[in-house]
């Protein structure tokens, strides 16, 4: 099925029809809704029955061609330039922040844009340069808001290019989105880590009534870090091509730390009851240490002074050292949007 881009800049020029686009973005917005409208309290059979067919969808998306070449890529084949990905991942969480748009559709982009590269780095032997990369990154979140886009908003290519830096036109856009839509699956909905957050915590037990309130977290506020943890792993070339079922549930795990005992116990127990997934394997480990130094990094990152970019070391071993490189030359690929700098939205008939 194809998906359109429909040039709003003023001209009549239009590539493939709108209205498979209009369509596609219902459609996506009907599932999100209908993953979102779950019973407040749902039986343990219900939410088995909701984390397997999550699962299933993700394995069946995970044997598409271009989600299996990413999968098989190397972190220089899902992204060109570490700094560049995180400045544009930045860049698209400030982008659907100002529209109102839910965070999922970052992850979204992002993953378009990881397998549009991989692709890429496959088809023509050779990395994208930085004009490519920015491109590709702005007609990626394109997509991703109007087909996942869960606010029904009317966005525009025009609506896009009022919050890039500029140098980007409408023909790059459609061009790249052109040739997005012919080399990419967008059949099937993209499970996002959030999904699948909200999905395993489902399976949380309820704190013993004696806890205290300073040794046993919250639900929400597990939600909350581990929802946190999940945006951040969207930044992480080295993440790019790992399942979002395994990223959220190293996310919840992470969350959890607080609760080491018998509510993580029976938690693990029954991850392991109702999925494949065993939430003490190696990958599943390696996931929670790389995300437990991104947080880290975030946290050290946030108290920083310095606008030097910041480089994880790529290595897994238990040391979380983070190397500060201040002489690193390279500019965003798509400058952080302030509040200030992004222009109201134009809609053009």
């Amino acid at each position: 099925m194809m998906v359109g881009i429909t040039e709003l800049s003023g001209s009549s020029a239009s590539l493939i029809s709108a209205d498979e686009v209009a369509s596609k973005r219902e459609t996506g917005t009907m599932e999100g809704k209908k993953q979102q409208e779950q019973p407040t309290m749902p039986s343990v059979d219900e939410a088995a029955c909701r984390i397997q067919r999550m699962l299933a969808a993700e394995q069946v998306l995970l044997k598409r061609d271009d989600h299996a070449l990413l999968a098989s890529s190397s972190t220089q084949s899902s992204s060109p330039n570490s700094v560049w990905r995180e400045k544009v991942a930045q860049w698209c969480y400030d982008v659907c922040d100002r529209l109102g748009e839910n965070r999922t559709c970052v992850y979204v982009a992002m993953n378009a844009l990881d397998r549009y590269n991989a692709y890429f780095v496959q088809s023509r032997k050779a990395r994208m340069n930085e004009r490519t990369y920015e491109v590709s990154s702005m007609t990626a979140l394109f997509l991703a808001v109007r087909i996942s886009g869960s606010t029904g908003r009317d966005f525009t290519i025009q609506d896009l290019l009022c919050m890039s830096r500029g140098g980007v036109t409408s023909l790059d856009i459609t061009t790249v989105g052109t040739d997005m839509i012919r080399v990419l699956d967008w059949d099937h909905r993209v499970v996002a880590p959030l999904d699948f957050v909200r999905a395993y915590l489902e399976f949380l037990p309820s704190p013993p009534p004696a806890a205290s309130s300073s040794v046993t977290r919250s639900d929400e506020s597990i939600l909350n870090s581990a929802s946190y943890l999940v945006e951040l792993a969207v930044c992480d070339s080295l993440l790019a091509s790992s399942k979002s079922s395994d990223i959220a549930l190293a996310a919840v795990l992470n969350s959890m730390l607080a609760d080491a005992g018998p509510r993580t116990q029976d938690f693990v127990i029954a991850i392991r009851a109702v999925t494949d997934t065993d939430p003490e394997t190696a990958e599943i480990t390696s996931l929670r240490r790389r995300l437990h130094r991104l947080y880290s990094f975030s946290v050290d990152n946030n108290a920083a002074t310095s606008s030097a970019p910041a480089i994880i070391e790529e290595d897994e071993g238990e040391t979380t050292t983070m190397e500060i490189c201040p002489n690193i030359q390279s500019s965003a690929a798509v400058r952080t949007v302030s509040e200030g700098s992004i222009c109201p939205a134009v809609v053009i008939e």
